[in-house]
């Protein structure tokens, strides 16, 4: 999402050029510097959205295309399909 829109951090690979890590490093007793992998702060409020919006009704389709339309993208995402899908 955030490489289709050209706002990814480039120097970490994932996430948001302008990420901050506000909450993981409260979780982490301030240690800014911690290794590994963590969610930044705008990729938490994004996951936070996103699981709010089955049980308000939204379809898979469109809760997968609310952050691109947040972070103005004309791009639709490529989820899967809106009705059930049976995986192996």
């Amino acid at each position: 999402m955030y490489t289709l829109a050209g706002v990814q951090n480039p120097g970490h690979g994932l996430g948001r050029a302008d990420e901050t890590w506000h909450f993981s490093c409260r979780r982490s007793s301030g240690s800014a510097a911690r290794p590994g992998f963590r969610l930044g702060d705008h990729d938490l409020a994004v996951h936070v959205e996103r699981t709010g919006g089955s049980p308000a009704g939204q379809t898979l389709s469109e809760i997968t295309a609310d952050p691109l339309r947040r972070i103005r993208h004309p791009a639709t995402g490529a989820a899967a399909p809106d009705q059930r899908l049976r995986t192996r």
